[in-house]
């Protein structure tokens, strides 16, 4: 609000941004945070531009700006025992949600939005419809999570396969942080992200079943190596 708050949409400038990323930086926020929050603004004033916003502008006076570097962070794969200390630690309810990550790779919202009819029980898959990328994947189902899945449907009175505990279907992508920040600090295990087992997945299947890349990309979802 302070770079924004009482400013004409064409007082905005270049240098403007690059103060604005400057003082961010002396405020200690990470060089990501600051890109998300430079590209929303820069999305504003290209909508503007097509006329989707009650505001018009002739150009996008930020338009070229760029954005900070982002430092590669390590890629983080569980390991066996860390995932079976992890399931353990969770609640009863959450662990099915942690098995279908770390058998699947599925993303977070992609698991929050899976429906019984996504299910082939019968052939053994689970069909990814609703994806990051658009592009729908099937998903063979390995034991012990197809063991789980006929338990969960024959109790089920929902259309969302996974549920909170009161029944009701995680409508939001944060709504099991709680819950999962609960398993993770009884576990005792350090730095790990709910991605991570999608991490694990991946790596799952290249180092131990040597998969090949394009069969890791395809089931993963990834649409470049």
């Amino acid at each position: 609000a302070y770079f924004t708050g009482g400013k004409n949409i064409y007082s905005f400038s270049l240098w403007g941004v690059e103060k604005y990323k400057s003082e961010r930086k002396k405020q200690g926020r990470e060089p990501e945070t600051i890109n998300k929050e430079i590209g929303a603004l820069r999305r504003m004033f290209n909508l503007a531009l097509r006329g989707a916003l009650s505001v018009k502008v002739g150009r996008n006076p930020i338009q070229g700006v760029k954005l900070l570097k982002v430092p590669q962070s390590k890629v983080r794969t569980l390991k066996e025992w860390e995932f079976h200390k992890l399931y353990s630690s969770a609640s009863e309810s959450f662990r099915p949600i942690l098995l279908c990550a770390y058998m699947t790779g599925m993303r977070r919202s992609e698991i929050a939005r899976l429906k019984w009819e996504d299910i082939d029980f019968e052939d053994g898959y689970i069909h990814v419809v609703e994806t990051k990328n658009g592009e729908p994947r099937t998903i063979p189902i390995g034991e012990p999570l197809f063991e789980v899945l006929q338990s969960l449907k024959g109790k089920a009175d929902c259309e969302f396969v996974f549920t909170s505990p009161d029944g009701k279907p995680y409508t939001s992508l944060t709504s099991w942080k709680r819950t999962w920040t609960t398993a993770l600090r009884r576990s005792g295990i350090e730095k790990c992200r709910f991605h991570d087992l999608r991490h694990t997945f991946v790596s799952n299947l290249i180092v131990g079943e040597k998969e090949d890349f394009a069969t890791v990309m395809a089931l993963s979802g990834h649409k470049d190596i």
